[in-house]
């Protein structure tokens, strides 16, 4: 028995890690009353599931005690860095980390990570504690005992590995009980690499308009990040849209809407590959297979532009692939140290914008702005913080009271939305014979010591996470409908670039549509992935 004793009392210490971790992710005792749920389905089950957390729990403690040096620091790198990551999920959203979390991460990660780092520093310290524990605990396990095992025990945990893909692929990867985290995140990288979304060149379109254009120019305005509650226009008590409120005869206010998802890449995907609120979710993934919007309007007979703020160089985003620039025929996006800066990237979007029409009539131009992606205080100058007190500097949110994340909020979107209004309509002909469309492509959850996630939360997101503007601005808007859903976008574009009413869809408006934003995974390779439509009822 001593002779084991080593691996016994790492066997414990990791038994109470895992207790501790799903005590903060659930509402039951401990992980006991698991195997007393499993017991009240099926035996089977209960039996498969404790003997499955049994063979992770081993797998781990035995790593530190791996003969081969190098194999033993492998493992505990893999097993530190799978615990940082889910403890600061956990820390976060409140309950670890999702297959759907991970899929988000990879589509956002070259573009946000820095933001993410920022807002969060102290949740991600506390995970990276808990993986500088491990290490620290796998380093004391082998100076204080000089006992050793086979390096065939290797086979231990990739066996563990082997037993948890087995569960997700059973269930789909919507399993939502306690599995230990090493095993949780490795297992679904094994079930996510083979399910990576469809890449390459989108299906030819053959149909062609059979009305002239309504309209010379017609750009999207893609904001991020927009509350729309939160907007003067929409809300008095908030001082954030003054030049808006003075230019209200440019354009009409749909009023707060829902998004179409509460993540960015998820929203853009679906006004650029022509979706369709019947195929969410897009289970034959239509928006990355279907002619794009950049089609369709060169079909009319319009240029096309991609103007974003939100990447930079020719680094794509939001599922956009090389395959998609072939339809493009003006791509712009930051290089400069200028206009990379987030206080004034939208600011020189709005120049770029204008200069671009200057010289190119005729055009469809689909714009990304930079937006109120957190951390918000570093949108703005800081001699334009109306509301304090704010945050400032690299401050996370996590010490800072509701009121302060609030007023930091505010100050961001009264610059990041109205000033770039007023940089953009100085000269109001920009809208003769041009059609533009505003929103956002979610809203925004303001932090609170209940939930730290802002927007993306994949289960039971909040509503305000899809609750944006919608404005439709020109100097003639007879001739164009002004649905209050962002799911009519699309049909409203094609009615004006002259496609027939079968093509657009314009007649089939549902007044009595329940308004509501898609959450969770988009394109899901089996049915019982997690997703759903989050209602939303809005005055």
């Amino acid at each position: 028995m001593k002779r084991y004793l080593h691996i016994l009392l790492s066997l414990v210490l990791i038994f109470i890690l895992e207790n501790t971790f799903y005590l903060l992710n659930s509402k039951t005792e401990s992980l006991l009353d698991i195997f007393v749920f499993f017991s009240n389905k099926s035996l089977f089950k209960s039996i498969s599931y404790f003997l499955t957390f049994l063979i992770c729990i081993i797998s781990i403690a035995i790593s530190p005690y791996i003969r081969n040096v190098y194999i033993a620091v492998i493992i505990g790198f893999i097993i530190s860095l799978s615990y940082a990551v889910d403890f600061s999920y956990l820390n976060i959203n409140g309950r670890g980390v999702t297959l759907t979390d991970l899929t988000i991460l990879f589509s956002e990660f070259q573009n946000y990570s820095r933001h993410v780092f920022s807002t969060y520093s102290s949740e991600i310290q506390y995970g990276l504690l808990v993986g500088i524990g491990i290490i620290i605990f796998f380093y004391l396990c082998r100076i204080f005992t000089d006992k050793r095992i086979s390096n065939y025990f290797v086979l231990v945990p990739i066996f563990s590995i082997i037993l948890t893909s087995a569960i997700q692929v059973k269930t789909a990867a919507t399993f939502s009980f306690g599995l230990p985290s090493p095993q949780k995140v490795l297992s679904y990288l094994v079930y996510w690499y083979p399910y990576k979304p469809y890449y390459g060149d989108r299906e030819e379109l053959y149909v062609k308009p059979e009305f002239s254009k309504k309209y010379t120019n017609i750009i999207w305005i893609i904001d991020c990040s927009i509350n729309a509650n939160y907007l003067g226009i929409n809300d008095s008590t908030y001082n954030t849209t003054p030049f808006l409120e003075k230019k209200s005869n440019s354009y009409i206010n749909a009023g707060r809407v829902a998004s179409i998802t509460n993540c960015s890449s998820t929203s853009n995907i679906f006004l650029m590959g022509m979706g369709n609120k019947n195929d969410l979710p897009d289970h034959k993934e239509k928006l990355l297979r279907n002619p794009s919007i950049f089609t369709y309007a060169k079909n009319a007979g319009y240029k096309t532009a991609y103007i974003s703020a939100s990447s930079e160089g020719n680094r794509l985003q939001n599922y956009m692939t090389y395959f998609d620039l072939a339809d493009i025929d003006y791509f712009f996006q930051p290089n400069t140290k200028e206009e990379k800066d987030l206080r004034y990237a939208d600011e020189i979007l709005a120049d770029h914008i204008k200069g671009y029409l200057e010289k190119n009539d005729g055009s469809f131009i689909y714009v990304v702005k930079s937006g109120a992606h957190f951390p918000w205080q570093l949108n703005y100058p800081s001699e334009q913080a109306i509301y304090k007190p704010c945050l400032i500097g690299n401050e996370g949110i996590s010490d800072a009271s509701y009121q302060t994340i609030l007023n930091t909020y505010l100050n961001s979107i009264r610059w990041k939305t109205d000033h770039f209004f007023q940089s953009l309509l100085k000269d109001t002909s920009i809208l003769d014979n041009t059609l533009m469309i505003y929103t956002s492509d979610h809203g925004q959850l303001i932090p609170s010591n209940h939930n730290k996630q802002t927007h993306c939360n994949t289960r039971d997101p909040d509503i305000q996470e899809g609750i944006v503007p919608l404005l439709y601005f020109s100097n003639d808007l007879s001739k164009v409908r002004q649905p209050k859903s962002m799911f009519r976008f699309i049909p409203v574009t094609l009615d004006v670039m002259g496609y027939s009413p079968d093509i657009s869809g314009i007649n089939a408006f549902l007044d009595f549509e329940k308004p509501g934003f898609f959450y969770g995974h988009l394109f899901p390779k089996h049915r019982i992935h997690q997703s759903g439509i989050k209602e939303i009822h809005l005055k």
